[in-house]
């Protein structure tokens, strides 16, 4: 105590605790030392004035001795806690600093802040990543330069009207060009911030760019309709060898026929039962086609047996319609091609399956014609010719 204040043990022995630190400082521990000759062990931090001239911090606890229920005297601890006060105030985070701190490290978000005009008076640093611009040029009213030439007129209309009619908030999607060039759509919200009276004094704002949120959303949506085509493309392949085998099974049970014939047809619904199968395959491997690896077999395809397989299979559906369905050889056609004969026919069964279905009357041709390439390769060329709508 004599270190730190300066006081003897002499000096403090006999007295009053008011006398030694004098009536003002007691005045501030009064509560304290009352509650201790209550019975009552408190505990509290105050300034004391040191012997050099300078002030300390201290933790003092009073600890009342009892006795019969009654307070005899108490003890009192003095710690020194300058040192560790400092420490936590040196480690305490200023609130303003860390609010700018956050806005100022969150990414793909403009965050801004205008007055109750509407002039820009604040954007955070990603303002000038993204769109190249300086805090300066958004402050002078440049930023609209940074929106798509199409959406500036609403977006300044609809920005006018909630600065004009007071609103709470206001909310908008637009695109910004970036430093790159490239638009982005970004949301836009904002709240009016506004005083004890009531009246705007500023807005405060974020634009957020959801480019990647709208594209994987408008993905998904694509994905679908693309499910929604390709089953009802695979819909009508389906119908394809089931009419032919549906019109073949007729032709067996109607009318006597010649042994000859008779194998014809069964070899038809043979044939295609089979395509039905493949088919089933193709649902099988849906997975493949949406993670971009359906594979492409390249093999010999004999190309009479490929338009004979056609030609069975859409024959009497033609027939059945009174419609002349015919394959026609454009020049000199080779036996034998290299091509995925199952992705072929898929590819032909769908375009003669169409021209069959939009043809009330007339014909249906498949023209069939050879296309000289370079290097002596050859592509062959399916064109099909129908007298129905479009």
């Amino acid at each position: 105590y004599e270190r730190w204040f300066g006081k003897s043990f002499n000096q403090l022995v006999g007295r009053h605790i008011k006398d030694v630190l004098g009536e003002k400082a007691f005045a501030t521990i009064e509560n304290y030392f009352k509650k201790a000759l209550s019975g009552e062990q408190v505990t509290f931090e105050r300034e004391v004035p040191y012997k050099d001239g300078g002030t300390r911090i201290v933790q003092a606890t009073y600890v009342p001795h009892l006795s019969s229920g009654k307070v005899q005297g108490f003890t009192v601890f003095v710690q020194d806690i300058t040192d560790q006060k400092k420490l936590e105030s040196q480690s305490e985070i200023d609130p303003g600093l860390l609010y700018r701190t956050i806005i100022e490290s969150i990414p793909n978000h403009f965050i801004w802040v205008s007055n109750s005009s509407g002039k820009v008076i604040y954007v955070n640093p990603e303002w000038t990543k993204q769109t190249g611009k300086s805090a300066e040029e958004a402050s002078g009213g440049q930023w609209i330069e940074n929106v798509h030439p199409e959406d500036r007129e609403r977006l300044l209309k609809n920005w006018k009207n909630a600065i004009q009619n007071d609103a709470p908030s206001y909310q908008d999607i637009a695109r910004f060009i970036g430093s790159t060039g490239q638009y982005c759509r970004y949301t836009i919200f904002a709240r009016s911030l506004k005083n004890v009276r009531g009246e705007t004094t500023h807005w405060v704002g974020i634009n957020a760019n959801v480019e990647d949120l709208l594209k994987a959303k408008e993905d998904a949506e694509r994905t679908n309709l693309e499910k929604s085509q390709f089953l009802a493309f695979m819909s009508h392949e389906i119908r394809t060898p089931l009419s032919a085998i549906s019109g073949y099974s007729e032709l067996l049970s109607q009318r006597a026929i010649t042994p000859e014939e008779q194998s014809l047809y069964l070899n038809s619904i043979k044939r295609n039962t089979e395509h039905l199968l493949r088919l089933v395959d193709d649902l099988l491997d849906l997975s493949q086609i949406e993670s971009g690896k359906l594979e492409v077999n390249i093999g010999k395809l004999n190309l009479p047996n490929l338009i004979y397989k056609l030609e069975s299979m859409f024959k009497p559906r033609a027939q059945a319609r009174g419609i002349n369905l015919d394959f026609k050889s454009l020049g000199e056609i080779p036996e034998t091609i290299e091509s995925d004969e199952k992705l072929i026919m898929q590819i032909l069964i769908n375009l003669i399956g169409n021209s069959l279905k939009f043809t009330e009357k007339g014909h249906v041709y498949i023209n069939i014609k050879m296309r000289e390439l370079e290097n002596d390769k050859v592509s062959i060329v399916f064109v099909i010719e129908d007298t129905g709508v479009g």
